[in-house]
């Protein structure tokens, strides 16, 4: 579909929302491997990007618990451990808010991701996971 939006004159690269949400950002959203990988190898999408709140393709990757595209990400360079929005919004408190337990595991143990960061609303992983109910995140924790 992608390509045949191309083929009608879409340009992925440069498609934006006014709040500046990308194609890249909406591909690791949901979870799309196969279209991240094709925005970022064939396009020439950034992969460190940032809407206008600061949001990177790796945060809305970890807010829906993506962690294959949260690895490829890592693997054209970003570093989930300093990505974080305007707000202070981390990598960990996303992946804790849309309660992904194995991207939490992996955040935390894999990265070195702090369970007690704060965003600048004071906000911890913890209470993340909590907003939502995410109980086996909170135990995890």
């Amino acid at each position: 579909v992608l390509q045949y939006l191309e083929s009608k004159g879409a340009n992925v690269k440069s498609e934006k929302a006014k709040d500046g949400y990308t194609c890249l950002m909406a591909a690791c959203e949901g979870g799309a491997l196969s279209t991240v990988q094709y925005l970022v190898e064939e396009k020439g999408c950034e992969v460190s990007e940032r809407d206008e709140d600061g949001w990177t393709p790796a945060l809305y990757a970890c807010s829906n618990g993506h962690l294959d595209v949260l690895q490829y990400l890592e693997s054209r360079g970003v570093d989930v451990k300093s990505e974080k929005a305007n707000s202070g919004y981390t990598c960990l408190m996303a992946a804790c808010k849309g309660g992904s337990l194995s991207t939490v595991q992996y955040l935390v143990e894999e990265k070195g991701c702090e369970v007690s960061e704060r965003d600048e609303d004071g906000w911890t992983p913890a209470l993340y996971a909590c907003s939502n109910g995410h109980l086996d995140v909170l135990q995890y924790l």
